[in-house]
């Protein structure tokens, strides 16, 4: 028998999170989505982002980054919206978006005791979050009984972090293209696995639309990620997670445009 649980949701304010949530509430009771990252788009959040990669990588590492993105937007990824326009359920997904009928909490940060007295208020069974560069501390994860499950752009163990699709395609590794549902614990995408698959790319399809890639290995999952994850829910604390053993582990941060020209040789 499925019961439904409380989820509380935690990602960016986008169409594509607006349409899992919508998926999530046919399942579940969304008691509430705290949307990340809201300065993320304004010249305030662009320049504190540049800051902080400034004093952890320095600023060879942040203007090789920086070029990079201007290089994706403009050239790389030029023909993306082809391949959007083309499929009208990948479209309506990423582009279409739903009016939400729940409590929405605009926050800079999910740690601060502000969010956590929300979180404690909402009384979550688990918390869901889409990929972001939102990391949970253990205060937070640990709140819910089910805890705080990630959905990452990606496989792990061999591919953590940041930017893992276009590194996937970099290193034409297009095994490790698709998702990976991560239960969060105190090392960085190093949770448990509750769902995980590959995607495989058709033949037009290819670094020119990585994004949209990306993104479509998660939708075309969307219900085999949605079976498990209730199995999950049901089978709490027995549920047998991916096994793990015997594979590689690999991180990954953004890319630079030395990292392309590099990989492109």
């Amino acid at each position: 028998m499925n019961l439904k649980k409380n989820v509380l949701f935690v990602g960016r304010d986008n169409a594509f999170n607006r349409n899992i949530i919508k998926r999530l509430s046919l399942e579940h009771i969304v008691v509430g989505a705290m949307f990340v990252e809201i300065d993320r788009f304004t010249l305030k959040g662009r320049l504190n982002r540049i800051k902080r990669r400034k004093k952890k990588y320095g600023l060879v590492k942040v203007l090789d980054e920086l070029l990079f993105h201007i290089f994706d937007r403009i050239i790389l990824r030029k023909v993306e919206n082809k391949f959007i326009n083309s499929n009208e359920n990948i479209k309506s997904f990423l582009l279409d978006t739903p009016d939400l009928s729940i409590p929405i909490f605009n926050i800079l940060n999910i740690n601060d005791k502000s969010s956590i007295e929300i979180i404690n208020n909402l009384q979550p069974d688990f918390i869901f979050s889409v990929c972001s560069s939102a990391i949970f501390g253990k205060d937070v994860f640990s709140i819910p009984k089910y805890g705080t499950l990630v959905l990452h752009e990606g496989l792990t163990p061999e591919y953590k972090g940041l930017h893992t699709p276009l590194w996937a395609f970099l290193n034409k590794e297009y095994q490790y293209i698709g998702y990976t549902l991560i239960k969060v614990n105190e090392r960085i995408d190093g949770g448990e696995i509750v769902s995980q698959n590959s995607y495989q790319l058709e033949i037009d399809e290819g670094l020119h639309c990585w994004s949209y890639v990306a993104h479509k290995a998660i939708i075309i999952n969307l219900e085999l990620m949605i079976n498990d994850l209730s199995n999950y829910l049901n089978q709490y604390p027995n549920y047998k997670f991916v096994n793990q053993g015997y594979r590689k582990n690999g991180y990954f941060t953004w890319v630079g445009i030395s990292d392309y020209i590099k990989k492109m040789k």
